[in-house]
This record gives structure tokens, sequence and C-alpha cells, in this order.
């Protein structure tokens, strides 16, 4: 962020992620609302920009329409899908209401 601040441009390579089987769904899960625990701490510290972040973006739209508690509440069954079907898809959906979640504890 202090290299954009500074005027550096930022390239985004494509960089494929694969999953070797190295951790269950349920531990990458676990792991994945650490870090969104992290994310909400670092906004909160003024130490990231939320409006540099689409993640945060979406979240502080949700959170603009008075949504957070629908969004919030919708956590358990995408986490359960994520875990279950190993989606990608439900993974976001579960990041989204599980960082909406976080919001509405702080607020």
């Amino acid at each position: 962020m202090d290299l954009i601040k500074e005027g550096y441009k930022i390239e985004q390579i494509a960089n494929e992620v694969y999953h070797l089987g190295i951790d269950d769904n349920a531990l990458f899960i676990k792991k994945t609302k650490k870090a969104m625990k992290n994310l909400i701490f670092l906004e909160k510290s003024n130490l990231i920009d939320a409006d540099s972040l689409q993640l945060l973006k979406l979240i502080n739209k949700i959170s603009k329409f008075k949504l957070l508690k629908a969004a919030a509440f919708l956590q358990p069954v995408f986490e359960n899908l994520a875990k279950n079907k190993s989606s990608v898809f439900f993974l976001n959906c579960m990041k989204v209401s599980y960082l909406c979640q976080l919001k509405l504890k702080h607020e």
C-alpha cells in the first residue's frame, strides 16, 4: 500500500494456487477466518485503506445498504457448503458473510 502511495504501479500476475491436500477443508477455513480477522484489524488500525481492497469495498457497500445482519446470518450455511463442496464460490461467500459478522461485532 505504501508503494502505491509513493506512485509505484503494482502489476498483478496470474499465479494459480493448487491444493495438494496439505490442509483439509476445515483447517483451511479456520485459517481463512483468521485471515479475515486480521484484515478487520488492519482496517480498524488504519494500516490499510478499505477502498483499496475489493473485498472491503464490498463489505462497506453491504453495510451502507443495511444488509450486514442478513449476510452475517448466512455465514454458517456458506461455511458448511465451502467445507463439504470444496467450492471457491462458497468459500468467497463465506468470507463475505464472515466479514459481515466481524463488522457487526466492531460497530
